[in-house]
Order: C-alpha cells, then sequence, then structure tokens
C-alpha cells in the first residue's frame, strides 16, 4: 500500500518480473525503460474442470471444459488451448458460466486413431498463473454391418458368383473393405465397392451338397469387425 520507487510509483526493477500472491491498493504500475511489472492474481486459485470422454472415430465431437476459481466464480472470456495425442486441435474462449467449447472434427480423431489418448488443456495468460489438465479421450471404431444370405447354386455354372453387403452404423455403406468367404477349407476374398457391394468369385465347387460357410470382414482403422454364417448349396 502507497509503496513508491525510484521509477514507477509502486515497484522498480531492472529486469521483467512476476509478482505473487500480493494485493495492492493505491498504486500505480508503470512501464518504465521498456520493463513491465506482470502482477499474477491467485495463481494457485484456478479450477480447471474437464472429464474424461468417448467418442467414434468416424464423427464430429464437442468438448467442454469449465474455469472457474475456488470460489466456484466464473472466470469469463479466457481462451483455452487443446491439444489431442500432442497435437493442437484449436481453442475456445469461455462464456458467461466459464464453460469453453471446441468442436473435434471427425478427421481429428481419425488423425489421433483409435484407442485411448490424452487431451491436454491448456490455460496460460497474463494475470492469472497457467494451469495445464490432461483427460483421457476413447476414441472407439464405428460397429459394421454385414449382410449376407444362403444361397443355391446350379453344379453346371462354373464361376458361382455370391455378394454380400457392407454398411456402417447409420446404414451407410463402407467401401474399400476387405471381406473373406471360407467355403470347405478354402478362402475367397473381395472388396467393397462404392455401394458396399463385395462380389465373391466361388470357382472351385463342383461337388453337390450343402457347405457352411463364414463371411468376415476382419475391421480396419475406422471399422469394427463383423462375421456372418451362411450356407451355399449346390445342386
Amino acid at each position: 500500500m502507497n509503496n513508491s520507487a525510484a521509477y514507477g510509483s509502486a515497484i522498480y526493477t531492472s529486469s521483467n518480473l512476476d509478482v505473487l500472491n500480493s494485493s495492492f491498493e493505491n498504486n500505480n504500475i508503470s512501464k518504465t525503460d521498456n520493463v513491465w511489472v506482470n502482477i499474477i492474481q491467485n495463481p494457485d486459485k484456478i479450477q480447471l474442470i474437464g472429464k474424461n470422454v468417448v467418442y467414434t472415430i468416424n464423427y464430429d465431437g464437442t468438448y467442454t471444459v469449465t474455469l472457474k476459481d475456488l470460489e466456484g466464480t466464473p472466470i469469463v472470456g479466457k481462451t483455452i488451448q487443446f491439444v489431442l495425442n500432442g497435437k493442437n486441435i484449436g481453442s475456445a474462449t469461455t462464456n458467461a458460466n466459464g464453460v469453453a467449447t471446441i468442436k473435434i472434427s471427425a478427421n481429428a480423431l481419425k488423425a489421433a486413431k483409435a484407442g485411448t489418448k490424452n487431451l491436454k488443456i491448456n490455460f496460460n495468460q497474463k494475470i492469472y498463473a497457467p494451469i495445464t489438465k490432461t483427460v483421457k479421450v476413447t476414441i472407439n471404431k464405428e460397429k459394421s454391418k454385414l449382410t449376407a444370405s444362403s444361397k443355391k447354386y446350379n453344379l453346371r455354372l462354373k464361376t458361382k458368383k455370391y455378394t454380400v453387403v457392407l454398411k456402417n452404423s447409420k446404414n451407410k455403406a463402407i467401401k474399400n473393405a476387405k471381406l473373406t468367404l471360407k467355403i470347405k477349407g478354402k478362402t475367397y476374398k473381395a472388396s467393397t465397392n462404392s455401394q458396399g457391394k463385395a462380389t465373391f468369385k466361388i470357382n472351385k465347387l463342383y461337388k453337390k451338397g450343402t457347405f457352411a460357410s463364414v463371411v468376415k470382414f476382419a475391421g480396419n482403422d475406422y471399422y469394427k469387425g463383423v462375421s456372418k454364417k451362411v450356407k451355399i448349396v449346390i445342386r
């Protein structure tokens, strides 16, 4: 209170200075010879509140964090930085409730890949002491849906074509996915087209009978695997 200094009316220093855990009354802090005094208010009285979350890799998500003092008063209009799996994904500003909300794009989740990752939340601005919080983000692969039915073929047909359809949880086609069809110890391979259809060419089944078969999608970076048992009948 009522401080004075050789240069400036409150505090003088020959280099930059941080003043912690202090209060000032009837003082004027001035810039002298390009030297600043940075007053950091309540460095140990900030709450950065965030929770662990779960997302599906192919879809956008949102994340919210709350900035308050220890008395629960929101800290308004401050910028929060977000870093997912080591990559900066943007920033958001706290609203009247001290809440900052950021959109996490599907591309950001794909770049991070499926699994449990770290989301680092940073607050580092003048006046307040910097604070960092790390939460866990679980990125799940999307479920896939396989449509495959039993089918009958004539023995005389040299190449027997068998088609299945692979779609996502929102009934949209999954393209460029690799599938297998296993019949009588032999495995056939096919990939889905833009409609999610995969057509197998069965060319080594020349005996009459009913054959238990399995169609399988092993999964990839974005989708969970799925399989289905069918019967292939040769008559």
